[in-house]
């Protein structure tokens, strides 16, 4: 199993990533629940996930909402650089079910027969 190869930071690291669209790095090292350890070993340790598979990565731009460690008040900005995904390896080195399951068991559609059906005209929409 890969979670007996995280260190205590890659594994808090990978459940700051597990947001249902990612996390930007800002975000990754501001909103640590532990102090950050300072944002070059953030980084480094970000990129040791990606290359052993258990987050992707990408060039972004936009804006972000950041709550701070200390909790003070959400601050609102734009940023660029990289965001973060958990990949299904990732998700399982942290106990987490593949993202094609958690979806699944997150949202719902009506089935198009059963105790539930809905109209023909739309039942192949809701299949």
């Amino acid at each position: 199993m890969v979670s007996a190869d995280l260190t205590k930071l890659e594994r808090e690291l990978l459940e700051a990533v597990q947001s249902r669209f990612g996390q930007a790095t800002d975000g990754v090292d501001e909103q640590l629940p532990a102090d950050s350890p300072g944002r070059a070993v953030v980084e480094s340790a970000l990129r040791s996930l990606r290359e052993r598979g258990l987050v992707t990565s990408e060039w972004s731009y936009g804006t972000i909402d950041l709550r701070p460690r200390d909790g003070t008040e959400a601050v609102h900005r734009e940023y660029e650089g990289d965001w973060r995904e958990l990949t299904d390896a990732g998700r399982a080195a942290i106990g987490l079910p593949p993202k094609t399951e958690a979806v699944a068991e997150r949202f719902w559609m009506n089935p198009s027969s059963g105790p539930w059906r809905v109209s023909p005209l739309i039942a192949p929409l809701c299949a």
